[in-house]
């Protein structure tokens, strides 16, 4: 992400404010391990001694660079969410508003039969999720996008054919924590046509 973020930058000249906020706001991220989270003004003003209108004036320009979003609530310290993927094509970037009302629009139509059900039997006393239990959590990934659920029941379905294994053969146990990791080269092997780390296979080394 911070490799990404400075070659958008090498296209949208952004301002020292806005490359602060942003690089705390990733630094909290890490920290919760999560792309959504909740912090303070105060404590933002307090770490990068920046005032509260400068602040506000840096996390409206990243949202209207598509970067993340944001939502303020009388009361309670701000909601961020940081995008992992944003498009480099700054006049023609959809308003993350309406890419947030697509995609709940998506959620509550009708999804193909193909998504909603496996013909693959589950065997029986097993510690694998059914598809609707597995689809919905990949959904609540900060990394999760729409375009995404077809790669997810590809996944699903390999790994039952393959006995709740990886391609890697290896017995998957936390099967949230293992579809988390897998997400993002989902992603990346449908937006570039990238091979999957899971399908890189081993290299056994020569004997000397």
């Amino acid at each position: 992400m911070i490799q990404r973020f400075w070659m958008f930058n090498k296209m949208v000249k952004i301002s020292p404010s806005e490359i602060s906020l942003y690089f705390f706001l990733l630094k909290i991220a890490y920290e919760n391990d999560h792309y959504t989270f909740e912090i303070s003004d105060t404590k933002i003003t307090n770490e990068l001694g920046l005032n509260q209108k400068t602040v506000k004036s840096a996390r409206e320009k990243l949202e209207k660079l598509g970067i993340l979003e944001f939502k303020t609530t009388n009361g309670r310290p701000c909601y961020y969410r940081l995008f992992l993927s944003y498009s480099f094509n700054v006049e023609k970037k959809n308003n993350v508003k309406k890419e947030t009302e697509r995609t709940e629009m998506y959620q509550k139509c009708k999804v193909p039969e193909i998504l909603t059900q496996t013909e693959i039997p589950i065997p029986k006393n097993s510690d694998i999720p059914p598809w609707d239990e597995f689809i919905n959590y990949a959904r609540t990934l900060a990394n999760y996008e729409v375009h995404l659920d077809l790669c997810v029941k590809e996944k699903y379905d390999s790994w039952i054919k393959n006995g709740w294994k990886n391609s890697s053969k290896r017995p998957i146990g936390n099967w949230k924590a293992t579809l988390k990791n897998a997400l993002p080269y989902m992603k990346n092997s449908q937006d570039k046509g990238s091979i999957s780390i899971e399908n890189i296979p081993n290299i056994k080394r020569p004997e000397p």
